[in-house]
C-alpha cells in the first residue's frame, strides 16, 4: 500500500472514530451533535441571565463537554493513526485557500445534498436512499469533526511557531489548540456572547478548512508526502 492510500486509508479511519465520538456527545433526542446545538443556542443568545436563554454558566459547561470531546478525540485518533493527523495538519498548513475552497465546496455539497434528500425519505424511495443517506451523515460529521482537531493543531502549530517554540508532537499541538480556543471562547463570553459568537465563527472558518484538508488527499496527492513537521 502506497503513502497515498495509507493516508486515505487512516484519515477513513478517523473520520469514523470521530463520528462516533460527536453521536455520543449527542445533546438532544433528534440527534443533533453538542457543537452544533451550542452554535444554534448561541445565534439566539443576546443577554445573559433572560429566561429561556442559554446562561453564562451553560455556555461554560458545554465548552467543557466540547473541549472535553476534542481532547478524546485527539487521543484516540493519535493511537489509532500516530502520522495521518500531523500530515492532514500539514496539508492545511501547505494550502491553507486551497483547504478552505474545498471544505466550503463540500459543505455546500452536503448542504444541497441534505435539502433534496430529507423530503425523499418520507416517501417509498427512503428504503434506497437509506444506506447513502448514512454514509453522508457518517462522512460530513466525521470529516468536519476531523477537521476541527486538525485545524486546531495548526493553529497551535502558527502560535508555536511565533513563539519560537518546537513541539513536533501532533497530540500535544492539537490539545493545546483546543485550550486557546476553549479558553478564548469563555473569556470572551464573559464579556459579551456576541465576541463569542465571533470567536466561535472563525473556529467553524478553520474547522471548514481543516475538512477540506482532510478530503484534499482524495482529490489528489498531498504534498511534499515524505516530509514531516
Amino acid at each position: 500500500m502506497g503513502g497515498l492510500a495509507r493516508l486515505r486509508y487512516a484519515s477513513l479511519r478517523a473520520t469514523v472514530l470521530t463520528f462516533i465520538l460527536l453521536e455520543i456527545s449527542t445533546g438532544c433526542a433528534a440527534g443533533k451533535p453538542l457543537y452544533f446545538n451550542m452554535l444554534q443556542s448561541l445565534v439566539n443568545t443576546h443577554n445573559k441571565g433572560e429566561q429561556g436563554i442559554m446562561s453564562y454558566s451553560h455556555f461554560v459547561a458545554m465548552q467543557i463537554i466540547l473541549l472535553l470531546l476534542g481532547l478524546l478525540g485527539t487521543g484516540a485518533i493519535s493511537r489509532l493513526t500516530p502520522r495521518a493527523g500531523s500530515r492532514i495538519t500539514r496539508i492545511l498548513q501547505k494550502y491553507p485557500l486551497r483547504s478552505f475552497a474545498i471544505g466550503l465546496g463540500a459543505t455546500a455539497l452536503f448542504g444541497i445534498f441534505s435539502a433534496v434528500i430529507s423530503p425523499l425519505m418520507h416517501t417509498p424511495l427512503r428504503l434506497v436512499l437509506l444506506l447513502p443517506a448514512a454514509a453522508l451523515m457518517i462522512a460530513g460529521k466525521g470529516v468536519l469533526g476531523y477537521g476541527w482537531i486538525c485545524s486546531m493543531a495548526a493553529l497551535a502549530r502558527a502560535l508555536l511557531r511565533k513563539l519560537n517554540v518546537n513541539s513536533k508532537s501532533w497530540p500535544v499541538q492539537a490539545a493545546l489548540g483546543l485550550l486557546v480556543c476553549f479558553a478564548l471562547n469563555v473569556a470572551l463570553g464573559s464579556v459579551s456572547f456576541p465576541f463569542a459568537k465571533l470567536a466561535m465563527v472563525i473556529e467553524s472558518l478553520l474547522a471548514i478548512g481543516g475538512m477540506g484538508a482532510v478530503i484534499a488527499p482524495w482529490i489528489s496527492s498531498p504534498p511534499n508526502p515524505k516530509s514531516s513537521l
